[in-house]
């Protein structure tokens, strides 16, 4: 069993995880010292359980472990002002926006866009599951271990300053709605906790996030008009002038 302190979010965590390369996966967290707020662990039968759901082989088996280990963490942190949101989360310069879809709809090749005619400055905070605090009449996002299958993060933070909800479109344009709008879609996008008191706790941070955090919906195709249009929007630049004028690659 392998032991170690991780720091997501303000939050010192505990590990408990049988597998190297769970510890590895987890590298760019790791922090010094004892103390700790939180503790994350998985039992052998919880493991096997999960194991047997999804049918992991055995070389994939600690992969099944990062995922399990993230839910103790998950249903902890709401009462430290915390939760996990699914989206991807992209830096560029002093804002950070929050690219938000069902599995499969398109976030990962928009940002893919913004990273191939936006360049360097355009920075990954996490691809798929980071965290959102909501304090001190402040929402920021932060970069987590848990980040999908293309390993997009990085250990930063940084003030949310638009939501986006992705959506295919055969004509791009964006709008800005009222949170009521789809509440229900980002709620569905929110790590919902099983204890009663975290669940109450994380949906009164989601809405004090909503109330400060302007929500848009973009309906997109995968060109380079669909990233001038969410980008002259959410940063209020113009696009022509930020654009680099040849363009990097960046696998999707």
């Amino acid at each position: 069993m392998y032991e170690f302190i991780i720091e997501v979010a303000g939050v010192r965590v505990l590990m408990k995880c049988r597998y190297e390369k769970t510890m590895q996966y987890m590298s760019d967290y790791i922090v010094s010292g004892e103390s700790f707020d939180i503790v994350s662990s998985v039992s052998d039968d919880e493991l096997a359980s999960m194991i047997n759901e999804v049918g992991a082989s055995e070389r994939n088996h600690y992969l099944v472990e990062i995922t399990a280990l993230y839910r103790p963490i998950a249903e902890a942190i709401p009462m430290r002002d915390c939760f996990v949101f699914h989206g991807a989360a992209i830096g560029y310069r002093d804002k950070a926006i929050l690219f938000t879809a069902p599995s499969g709809t398109g976030k990962t090749t928009h940002i893919s866009l913004w990273k191939k005619h936006l360049g360097e400055d355009v920075v990954i905070i996490n691809g798929d599951k980071p965290i959102i605090t909501a304090k001190n009449d402040k929402t920021t996002i932060h970069g987590t271990p848990w980040s999908g299958k293309e390993r997009w993060q990085n250990n930063i933070s940084s003030e949310l300053s638009a939501i986006c909800l992705v959506m295919r479109g055969t004509e791009n344009k964006i709008e800005r709605v009222e949170s009521g709008e789809i509440l229900q879609e980002l709620i569905y996008q929110t790590y919902v906790p099983k204890d009663s008191l975290s669940l109450v706790r994380t949906l009164e941070l989601l809405d004090a996030v909503l109330s400060k955090v302007p929500v848009y919906r973009l309906y997109c195709d995968i060109s380079k008009e669909a990233v001038k249009c969410s980008f002259e929007c959410l940063t209020g630049l113009d696009f022509e002038k930020e654009r680099i004028k040849e363009n990097n690659s960046y696998e999707d």
